[in-house]
């Protein structure tokens, strides 16, 4: 009697295991189904999904809405540096590999000047440059000679020059850092830069804008000591004095079990620009993921506030901000 024909069951394209598997929304090849194996901000790479979704081309190139092929596409080519681009053409998470990838020069640590791998090694990016993991934590900063050394700047318009601002030196009021681009698109104004530690816990808050996945713009007020967070949608920011009406309105309520701290809820209000350590990316680019990990579909009205305020941010030593902040106001 003839033998019927083995059907073989399909396999992981990366792994090669054939367990729960599922294809690929952007190339559609077989791959583990174990998005659920990876930890918030673990940054392990023990999910082949996860993998090929967030650190490669191909998956950059779909979740982008790009059209044509990823190995053609000059929108990819120009959103990373030739070495990223270069890793995430080539690396061990993708079914087809980058023909012909582009010469780089390596990257170094603007410190040491060691080489780094920007694709597999940590590094920090700031106003000191790019450095290596360990003069990261050493503190690193450019040497008199190396600061003396003229730096190239954007052509300026006549008679404009750019002053200083001065450091905020009233320890009695709630100031405001602002980024950049929370700067640009709630139209605050910094008159004044950060300086060390403020006094007090209540008194230092940072500002950043982020888009959500359904394509909301919120923005995120986050105290530096505790990480507690208030977040307001952008367009409720819209308009003079909508800002500081809105953060003096939430504090109030957030201050309301502490007696003590009301004349915070009063007090002068300072627009600040830096970055100082404490509040450093790494934390609000958590929050930011955060953020976005909680808008899936099953869940449309989930709350950002408690996702900030009720999640385990495994940088900090206390890790739940809601905790902290209740710790604080005792």
């Amino acid at each position: 009697m003839p033998k019927s024909p083995s059907t073989s069951r399909p396999q992981c394209g990366l792994c090669g295991k054939s367990g729960k598997l599922v294809r690929t929304p952007c190339c559609g090849n077989w791959i583990c189904d174990d998005q659920d194996k990876y930890a918030l901000f673990s940054f392990a790479r023990n999910s082949c999904a996860r993998n090929h979704d967030r650190l490669t081309l191909c998956g950059y190139h779909h979740n982008e809405g790009h059209k044509g092929r990823w190995q053609d596409c000059g929108v990819c080519r120009e959103s990373f540096e030739t070495e990223l681009y270069v890793w995430y053409g080539t690396n061990e998470y993708n079914f087809e590999i980058l023909a012909d990838p582009p010469a780089f020069e390596p990257a170094r640590c603007d410190g040491c000047q060691k080489v780094i791998k920007l694709g597999t090694d940590g590094y920090s990016t700031g106003p000191r440059g790019r450095l290596c993991e360990a003069c990261t934590a050493a503190g690193w900063s450019p040497s008199p000679a190396a600061r003396s050394r003229p730096r190239r700047s954007s052509p300026r318009r006549p008679g404009a020059s750019k002053q200083p601002l001065p450091v905020n030196m009233d320890p009695d009021c709630l100031e405001i850092v602002v980024s950049a681009r929370a700067a640009k698109r709630l139209k605050l104004t910094p008159t004044v830069r950060a300086g060390d530690r403020p006094l007090h816990w209540c008194a230092r808050w940072r500002v950043e804008v982020c888009q959500l996945p359904d394509r909301r713009w919120v923005a995120l007020v986050t105290n530096a000591e505790t990480f507690y967070s208030f977040v307001f949608p952008v367009t409720e920011l819209q308009g003079p004095g909508r800002f500081e009406e809105l953060f003096r309105l939430r504090l109030g309520f957030a201050l309301t079990d502490a007696p003590s701290l009301a004349f915070w809820k009063t007090a002068p209000l300072r627009y600040a620009t830096g970055n100082p350590r404490v509040l450093v990316g790494t934390m609000n680019r958590m929050k930011l993921d955060l953020l976005c990990a909680g808008q899936v579909e099953e869940s449309p009205r989930v709350d950002e506030e408690d996702i900030l305020n009720h999640g385990i941010c495994l940088a900090l030593d206390e890790v739940i901000p809601f905790r902290a902040w209740a710790r604080r106001l005792k």
